[in-house]
């Protein structure tokens, strides 16, 4: 189908932007739309503080979570073009110090293999965001080196946040610009990319990220979806894995980055940011997703009512991204969201845009109707079965616990129930019977409302702590 610009749509674009963000509660949002390879619209919408004046623009930082990783990978494309790097380098010849938990997978492990999601390294991503404090670039290579492969190469998607935070690293280290890895990486970030693209509001810098004024706070949802700020100190997770996620950008800035991907690297004042080819490189699939998609080098590559399209979502504590474009067609989107409940209206504003663009029929506002339906009947059901847990049933899980990779944790009573202390941040317990008949503590305050702890049959004293695959158990002292 030929392609048809927003143009004067974008009104009715908007419209929807703002009444999917007052079904789904998202504070604040901002966007890019990117048309025939040029910026055709940036805006900002909602607040960047629930309960506050601050406007959301088009200029205002945000952190981009994981999209940080294929900005991680454009760096490595341009040491590749300098020749001080090389995609199918095994690792440990550029950096020795690297070792995983399998001595095998150590000594074959290519560049690109770090940040392709195909090495079949698991998922390891509760120890990030619940034990975090005081950790360094040093402490991602302590943590891959106990970390063993569940699959061989390439044989399954993995999402892995260390590997990629590594190929950063290590990327950076041949510049031999600092012995601190971070700050190898920072700079190459800073003089590589964000420099030459233009970006001049993005940045690594954390604490100057928050001191400026026009950067928006991060929000969760708790148990019934409601947003609540969550304390800027959470973020710092995304501090000692940054390649893999920590960085803050805008919807401009991020618009500049869109436009240098659908240029092949081309600069609009003439020279380039990386060379097509191993820009497009990382575009390629590396490992099967599903039947429409691959991961490649920070990149997913699918195929999308027939159209090639290239994109990565972007999630931390409370903000919530989405970077998407069509190579082929020269248009894109860049979407942040300063609340978790924003990954839904990014996917919406992406559907939509299709359906405009390609004059498709609309479906984009169905699918948003029908996804919170599905979750206000999910939080009904999950509601009925929540309440405050009694003292007979907490007394095998006050104390402290311990888990190697997880911290200590303690549990005590307050006033009106049970809180759950993990130094980094606090949360309310509650008793959740499922319906398999298990009863669990569940967390609920924001940003990790809906993680379980599971009591062990026939074993008191011993919690587990799970989410998705990851499983860790908590041993009280």
């Amino acid at each position: 189908r030929p392609f048809t610009p927003l143009g004067q749509r974008k009104a009715e674009l908007s419209k929807l932007i703002q009444e999917a963000m007052v079904k789904t509660g998202a504070p604040g949002l901002s966007l890019a739309v990117i048309e025939q390879g040029k910026l055709t619209w940036a805006a900002g919408f909602g607040v960047q503080e629930l309960d506050k004046p601050g406007k959301v623009t088009a200029d205002t930082r945000m952190m981009i979570g994981s999209v940080s990783k294929s900005l991680s990978t454009l760096m490595m494309a341009t040491l590749v073009d300098a020749k001080k790097l090389e995609w199918t380098a095994p690792v440990h010849k550029v950096y020795p110090a690297f070792k995983l938990g399998d001595p095998k997978l150590t000594s074959t492990l290519t560049v690109e293999q770090l940040v392709c999601a195909c090495a079949g390294i698991p998922r390891k991503d509760l120890p990030l965001i619940v034990e975090f404090a005081n950790k360094g670039a040093s402490n991602v290579f302590q943590e891959l080196s106990l970390m063993r492969p569940s699959t061989g190469l390439k044989e399954t998607f993995q999402y892995q946040n260390h590997m990629v935070a590594a190929g950063g690293y290590v990327a950076a280290s041949v510049l031999g610009d600092s012995d601190d890895l971070g700050a190898a990486y920072d700079l190459a970030m800073v003089e590589r990319v964000f420099k030459p693209l233009g970006m001049a509001r993005t940045t690594l810098a954390f604490d100057a990220a928050i001191k400026d004024p026009d950067h928006a706070t991060p929000h969760s949802e708790d148990l019934m979806a409601a947003h609540h700020v969550v304390p800027i100190s959470h973020e710092r997770f995304a501090s000692y894995i940054r390649p893999s996620g920590g960085i803050w950008s805008t919807a401009n800035d991020m618009a500049r980055y869109v436009m240098a991907e659908l240029a092949r690297g081309k600069l609009p004042g003439g020279g380039v940011v990386a060379s097509e080819a191993n820009l497009t490189r990382r575009w390629q699939p590396q490992v099967k997703i599903s039947d429409k998609a691959s991961y490649g080098l920070g990149w997913i590559t699918a195929k999308n009512r027939g159209l090639r399209q290239i994109s990565h979502g972007g999630g931390t504590m409370g903000f919530g991204t989405l970077v998407a474009f069509l190579p082929h067609k020269g248009a894109g989107l860049v979407a942040i969201s300063n609340g978790t409940g924003g990954h839904q209206v990014n996917a919406l504003i992406w559907r939509r845009l299709i359906e405009l663009w390609f004059n498709a029929k609309p479906r984009a506002e169905e699918r948003l109707r029908f996804d919170m339906t599905r979750k206000k009947q999910s939080l009904a059901q999950l509601k009925a079965r929540m309440s405050v847990p009694d003292k007979a049933f907490m007394a095998p899980h006050v104390g402290t616990f311990d888990n190697p990779e997880m911290g200590t944790f303690k549990i005590y009573p307050v006033k009106g129930g049970y809180e759950l202390d993990a130094g980094e941040f606090k949360t309310t317990l509650m008793r959740h019977d499922r319906p398999d008949g298990k009863s669990v503590l569940i967390f609920s305050s924001p940003p990790l409302a809906g993680l379980q702890l599971i009591p062990q049959e026939g074993k008191p004293g011993q919690l587990e702590m799970r989410r998705g695959q990851e499983k860790y158990l908590l041993v009280r002292k």
